[in-house]
This record gives structure tokens, C-alpha cells and sequence, in this order.
């Protein structure tokens, strides 16, 4: 198994870490009104209030979020790199190394292992035996799609 520590499993981060969490210890928002499933906060994204409202709603059930002022939403990911303005990939891993979490990437997730089990085989001509470098040449190529 390769461990990538420039990449960051999304699953194993949305697992581990909830949105509250990055609210409460990322971003340092303490203040908030529970209706529900939901918390209600200033935006971290734009600081509207929404006329003494608290327009932010982080679900804390699904781990997602809306903003009714600046109209953006998603999963905690998308509101790391939304606020830090850089990639997916860049928040995962800032998620990754702000929790410290073992969410490195591998190269044999569960994920990787169905898709390779279930791959047919391409042997053509009777030859049986493939190299292993075939192999992994097949698995890198598939990963890329």
C-alpha cells in the first residue's frame, strides 16, 4: 500500500470531522442559535447577518451548510476551500493537518480494491500471466478517469 501525504481521503475527513468542529476550532466561531438539525451563525464566507438573523445554517446531521447572503453551500471541504480560497485537494489536506487526522490518501482505499476485483479481464490471445507493472499501469490508468 502507497501513502500519499500530499493528498487527503475526502471520506475518511467527512468521517472523522464534522462541520461544527471547523467552525468552532477553525475558524473560531463561538456564537450560535440551534434550531433543530441546524446552526445558525454569521457567514465565515461573507460576515453577513442578515438583519440580526444568523443567515449561515450548518447542518449538523448531513455535515453541509447554505448561506442565504452570499448563496454558497456544501460540505466541509467546500467551505475550507471557499474560506482559504484554494482547491478541493489544498483543503482537504489543510482539514487533514488543522485536525490531525489519519486521512492520508492510499493507494488501495476500499473504493480502488472494488474497482480493481471487479475490472474484467483483458487477456487476449491465451497468454494468462500478466506483469505486475500491467497491472498497476491498469490500476493508475483507471484512478485517472
Amino acid at each position: 500500500m502507497i501513502v500519499n501525504r500530499d493528498l487527503a481521503d475526502f471520506k475518511k475527513l467527512k468521517e472523522q470531522i464534522t462541520l461544527e468542529r471547523v467552525l468552532r476550532e477553525m475558524f473560531g466561531i463561538q456564537k450560535f442559535k440551534v434550531e433543530g438539525k441546524e446552526l445558525r451563525c454569521l457567514c465565515p464566507l461573507c460576515g453577513q447577518s442578515g438583519r440580526g438573523k444568523r443567515v449561515f445554517a450548518a447542518n449538523t446531521v448531513k455535515n453541509t451548510f447554505y448561506c442565504h447572503a452570499c448563496h454558497k453551500g456544501g460540505d466541509i471541504i467546500k467551505l475550507v476551500a471557499l474560506k482559504e480560497n484554494c482547491t478541493g485537494a489544498a483543503a482537504g489536506i489543510k482539514l487533514r493537518d488543522f485536525f490531525q487526522v489519519d486521512a492520508s490518501y492510499s493507494s488501495q482505499s476500499q473504493s480502488e480494491t472494488e474497482i480493481v476485483s471487479n475490472a474484467p479481464c483483458e487477456c487476449v490471445g491465451g497468454d494468462d500471466e500478466r506483469d505486475v507493472n500491467d497491472a498497476e499501469a491498469d490500476l493508475a490508468f483507471i484512478l485517472s478517469l
